[in-house]
């Protein structure tokens, strides 16, 4: 007849134990509350007031509230070298699942400082270039488009870019006798920092080399 009332219920499962709403349930729409994360089913009874007309219960539909999104950064390596690669991944957490990301970065790290990062800056993940020796700061924003969802501020991360290694030799003795002793020792400069060593030998250094082990940055001569 279009003469309504209106009582909207909720349940945990859509399926049983429906219950009045605590409030504002009378009207031909529902606000639903979002203070809490979880998932209730929703539905309404209507009540029609002229003779003779069947007060109908709608179809059940569900509402998730979720807690608010956060997000975390991690380079898979942190120290690289000029040339080489890194990846910065996320890890998102919450939310609606509707997200966008804007990556930053900084030269110090501090507040005030970042900028946001153009081409490649807009993915879940972020490949670092690593053209200059630098050390760069990155952090990443998740906006969730979901409604109260906003945006979620990672931790962040830096990445050191160093110039190639470089290594030179230098001996405490390179006359000795037969039973004496003398001690190479190498020097690296730049690089990652981690290193391994592979010594090699040669009779008049310029022809064939032969590796002789020991993975030191020390090698002594027999």
């Amino acid at each position: 007849s279009g003469v309504y009332t209106y009582q909207w219920q909720q349940s945990s499962n859509g399926s049983s134990g429906w219950s009045n709403v605590p409030s504002n349930g009378t009207a031909d729409s529902y606000n639903v509350p979002s203070a809490v994360a979880g998932v209730t089913w929703y539905r309404v009874l209507v009540f029609d007031g002229a003779n003779g007309c069947t007060d109908p219960i709608s179809n059940a539909l569900s509402v998730t509230v979720q807690s608010l999104p956060t997000v975390s950064v991690d380079a898979l390596e942190d120290i690289i070298c000029q040339g080489g690669t890194t990846v910065i991944q996320s890890t998102v957490t919450n939310g609606t699942g509707f997200y966008t990301y804007q990556w930053q970065s900084s030269t110090t790290g501090q507040s005030g400082s970042w900028s946001n990062i153009g081409a490649g800056g807009s993915s879940a993940n972020y490949n670092v270039p690593s053209g200059m020796p630098s050390t760069t700061y990155y952090r990443l924003i998740v906006t969730d488009a979901g409604s109260g969802c906003g945006t979620a501020l990672s931790n962040q991360v830096s990445v050191v870019i160093q110039a190639q290694p470089t290594v030179s030799l230098a001996v405490n003795n390179s006359v000795i006798c037969i039973g004496g002793t003398s001690l190479i020792t190498a020097t690296t400069l730049n690089g990652s920092g981690t290193f391994s060593f592979q010594w090699q030998s040669s009779p008049n250094g310029s022809g064939s080399w032969t590796n002789i082990g020991s993975n030191q940055n020390t090698y002594t001569v027999n």
